[in-house]
């Protein structure tokens, strides 16, 4: 009877240490992406890559902005840029201009060509997406566009789709 009893003691025992060590060893982050690390790398001021995105108060909270979203890595592309819009058939002079919130871009697109647009995208890092929907040239029809930013924010190049082909952009800040 004396061995029922320690060994029942011991199955509680064990069962509270594991339930204890599960407890402790998991938060609400623990996704294995680095959430944590990445967080306090943020609100120290040594995350990122010299981004912006963020401010003092992203800082304060975790490098969150009210979504909830990290914008601690993203290059800062606000603001205008001048470039050209290139294919086989030819080049044109182009004018855009992002409005950024994290990763959230917004913004509006006019080239020499008689087209021009309201963008809605996003940048993850140095990569950006963004979708064009035309109000002068072919108004109604979209283009989308994939590329990428330098790590400054001061050069763009990509790819430009629309039903007409594939076009180059590249552009500065």
């Amino acid at each position: 009877m004396k061995t029922v009893k320690w060994t029942r003691w011991w199955m509680v025992l064990l069962v509270a240490m594991l339930a204890l060590g599960m407890t402790t060893g998991c938060d609400d982050d623990d996704d294995d992406d680095g959430g944590d690390a990445a967080a306090a790398a943020d609100a120290s001021g040594s995350g990122g890559t010299g981004s912006s995105g963020g401010d003092s108060a992203d800082a304060a909270d975790g490098g969150e902005d009210a979504a909830g979203d990290t914008a601690g890595n993203n290059v800062d592309v606000a603001g205008d840029w001048t470039g050209t819009r290139s294919s086989d058939a030819g080049s044109t002079e182009i004018t855009i201009r992002f409005q950024q919130q994290a990763n959230a871009l917004r913004g509006s697109y006019q080239d020499r060509s008689g087209f021009a647009g309201t963008l809605v995208g996003q940048i993850n890092g140095d990569d950006i997406t963004f979708t064009l929907t035309l109000t002068q040239g072919s108004p109604g029809d979209t283009w989308t566009f994939s590329g990428a930013a330098n790590a400054t924010g001061t050069s763009l190049n990509g790819t430009m789709r629309s039903e007409a082909g594939d076009d180059r952009i590249v552009a500065t800040k």
